[in-house]
């Protein structure tokens, strides 16, 4: 098994003077910054955290079934404040015997994690797939709550996934093959770990390390995943890094984790990744959401331009106007075709305006 050489945090993550305020309305604040830049929460943007947590996966401990319901409707209570609620629906239950799949108030018909547990009530599992994470990532109280319920209970965090973007070539796709090469994902033995690549529709992707271990790193083109237009900068250059930490037996991942992934990060690779920190942009969840919304809308328009197109050019020629023909084609369905996330607000797409 492969030496881990992150950083342990020894104070307590209470101490980042994180403001507690409860947000009402199930969304993050409104933002004022730079939306290419900082645009989540702001403890990251106070604490300029450039990585994000984009996987969540904890087990709890509780010794009765009293305490088992208090532990879930507290759990139940964190989500609902993020906008994330708890289904009916069942997840896949290897290792558990009950369990509900987790969604996003915004987005009914995706989900976005699971709550599992046993029958005895001795265990409760939480997951949280990126779209939960990213309801944490932008809410102003962050994962604090979450973790504040976790510690009243013996807790063993089974996996967190830490995401950085790049968006410069130099330390990309390409250096991150060649750093395999040189030896700098190397562990404390200097052996090796295994490199695998795929080739795919969306892109490439790197995975280095094996999940056996407690971590590896996986990097995939990010632009093309999102379908951006081919076009565009961020189509060749946006590469996503994601460092994965597994809890093993004799490995503990601290909830320190949450509160300085930056650290964790680099810790894990510490060879590769400090170069790559350095001049890395901040992840930003938002405007990721609004180009995967506009990729969606791009493709919606170039299937109506083949469709309707020639239909709306002769309404032209017989003489109609723009609002006669508007009024003429539209119609409202019964299910949204754009979902926008609850924390993404009107202020957010004035900021970052859709281009065809």
């Amino acid at each position: 098994m492969r030496n881990n050489n992150s950083k342990i945090i020894k104070e307590s993550f209470q101490a980042t003077g994180s403001d507690k305020k409860i947000n009402k309305n199930n969304r993050s604040e409104a933002n004022t910054t730079d939306q290419f830049k900082m645009t989540d929460c702001s403890f990251l943007e106070e604490h300029k955290v450039k990585t994000r947590i984009d996987y969540f996966t904890t087990q709890l401990i509780v010794d009765s079934k009293a305490a088992f319901n208090t532990v879930f409707q507290a759990i139940d209570a964190c989500l609902n404040m993020v906008g994330i609620y708890v289904t009916q629906s069942k997840p896949y239950l290897k290792y558990f015997d009950y369990g509900f799949l987790l969604q996003t108030k915004d987005k009914p018909h995706s989900h976005c994690g699971s709550l599992k547990w046993r029958k005895c009530h001795g265990k409760l599992q939480l997951e949280l797939t990126g779209r939960g994470c990213a309801c944490f990532n932008t809410n102003a109280d962050y994962f604090f709550p979450l973790i504040a319920v976790c510690s009243e209970y013996p807790t063993k965090i089974k996996r967190v996934d830490i995401a950085l973007d790049v968006m410069a070539r130099k330390h990309g796709k390409r250096f991150m093959q060649q750093a395999h090469s040189k030896g700098l994902y190397n562990g404390n033995t200097g052996r090796k770990p295994k490199k695998s690549e795929i080739n795919s529709e969306t892109g490439k992707t790197i995975t280095i390390g094996s999940k056996d271990s407690t971590s590896q790193i996986i990097g995939y083109e990010k632009g093309k995943q999102l379908k951006l237009p081919i076009d565009s900068p961020e189509y060749e250059l946006w590469w996503r890094y994601e460092v994965r930490f597994f809890g093993r037996e004799g490995y503990a991942i601290p909830d320190d984790i949450l509160f300085k992934p930056d650290e964790y990060f680099v810790g894990a690779y510490p060879k590769a990744n400090r170069r790559v920190l350095k001049t890395a942009e901040a992840r930003s969840i938002k405007r990721e959401a609004l180009q995967k919304i506009d990729a969606d809308l791009r493709s919606k328009i170039k299937h109506a331009r083949h469709q309707i197109g020639p239909t709306i050019v002769d309404l032209f020629k017989r003489g109609l106007n723009t609002q006669e023909i508007f009024d003429l084609v539209q119609r409202e369905s019964t299910r949204s075709q754009i979902e926008f996330p609850s924390y993404i607000t009107k202020e957010d797409l004035k900021n970052f305006p859709f281009k065809g």
